[in-house]
């Protein structure tokens, strides 16, 4: 019979083997790829404190493990021991839309783009509770769009549209 193993060991890349009963099996283990670079606004300034990870974009307020980072005072950040199978690295950070770039065969000057945050406010005339709710979409500073919703008996906003 067989079974499938996968090793993963720090500094090094995740490893897939089989092994068979009554066989000695030999796992070579290789080193993983450091990726490196610097998370950046639309102007391409810096953003210190963003959150980088291996891989697709995760949410803001996941904490950093062991394969993810936090960005320097510049920006920069370096992921050591990453598998080689990432195909690129996600960076997410509050008050910013999340950012992702792919390796496209580099892992040096892997700059990650995150965009620009929106502004969600809530206006409830509690005078007229439960009742209509006006919200407005703000994003830096100038309004794209305003929906309206009510407000249930918990003081839930519900949206329309």
């Amino acid at each position: 019979s067989e079974v499938r193993l996968a090793v993963r060991a720090e500094g090094y890349d995740l490893t897939a083997a089989t092994a068979r009963r009554d066989e000695e099996t030999v796992i070579r283990l290789e080193k993983g790829q450091t990726i490196s670079g610097r998370v950046v606004d639309a102007s391409g300034a810096g953003i210190a404190g963003a959150h980088v990870f291996e891989g697709s974009v995760p949410p803001a307020e996941m904490p950093v493990t062991a394969y993810s980072v936090v960005s320097g005072p510049a920006g920069a950040y370096t992921l050591h021991n990453t598998q080689r199978l990432v195909k690129g690295v996600a960076a997410s950070k509050a008050g910013y839309a999340d950012g992702y770039a792919p390796l496209a065969g580099r892992t040096e000057g892997v700059d990650i783009a995150l965009g620009n945050g929106a502004t969600v406010e809530v206006r409830v005339d509690t005078a007229n509770w439960p009742g209509r709710a006006s919200v407005q979409f703000d994003r830096q500073g100038s309004a794209f769009g305003v929906s309206g919703g009510w407000v249930d008996e918990s003081g839930v906003v519900i949206m329309e549209g």
